[in-house]
């Protein structure tokens, strides 16, 4: 159950989120003529911020048309209302970093930031004008999109706690992949991956690194 207090605040920011991203006659119906409505809720999700860059080899269009053909394969759900960084759900952990992985695979030269983690998520789900969308709201959705900020240019910046249940798939399944840790004492602080360079690329993150 969501507490009144904590309601409150979070329609004030579905508000904004909604009145930015949606046309007006979108926020009427929600917000104003009781036409639409938002109910509230949390639950279980693993997040993946994805950088979507104004200019570039892949510009932000193309970012997210590749984004959306993995969508279904990967049983994540895009959220709306994202700006600088594309935010998607996913139900399990690693069909979100396998999406992670085959986006970057795809588009290689746009060297994308990403961040990767999750937990206990506050969610809206709004209903106007004949559809109805996911919005991600809170805490969570301000880390997993400052975390994909602070990620070196293609590579997945990890939460600890989402990593911690990736480490045998990533060491597996991705065997070819750069993963760096830092720790502070024994605390494990930063985790981030990094895809083998692309053969086509002028630059690569390895490079950047001196791994290449």
């Amino acid at each position: 159950m969501v507490e009144v207090d904590e309601k409150s605040r979070l329609v004030d920011e579905l508000s904004t989120l909604v009145g930015g991203h949606f046309p007006e006659t979108v926020w009427r119906a929600v917000f104003q003529d009781g036409q639409g409505s938002a109910s509230f809720g949390s639950a279980q999700r693993t997040l993946l911020a994805v950088d979507c860059p104004a200019d570039g080899p892949f510009k932000r269009d193309a970012v997210l048309a590749t984004l959306q053909r993995l969508l279904r394969k990967h049983e994540g759900v895009l959220d709306p209302c994202a700006g600088e960084f594309a935010l998607v759900s996913c139900r399990e952990a690693e069909s979100a970093l396998r999406l992670a992985v085959e986006l970057q695979r795809l588009v290689p030269r746009a060297r994308l930031r990403m961040g990767l983690g999750g937990g206990r998520c506050r969610m809206a789900l709004v209903k106007a004008e004949g559809r109805e969308f996911l919005v991600l709201l809170g805490q969570e959705r301000e880390r997993i999109q400052h975390l994909a900020d602070c990620a070196a240019p293609g590579t997945v910046q990890f939460t600890p706690e989402a990593y911690g249940p990736l480490r045998d798939l990533i060491t597996t399944d991705l065997g070819s992949c750069l993963v760096l840790e830092a720790y502070d004492g024994e605390q494990l602080t930063e985790v981030s991956l990094t895809l083998p360079p692309d053969a086509t690329a002028d630059v690569s993150t390895f490079a950047g690194l001196g791994l290449t």
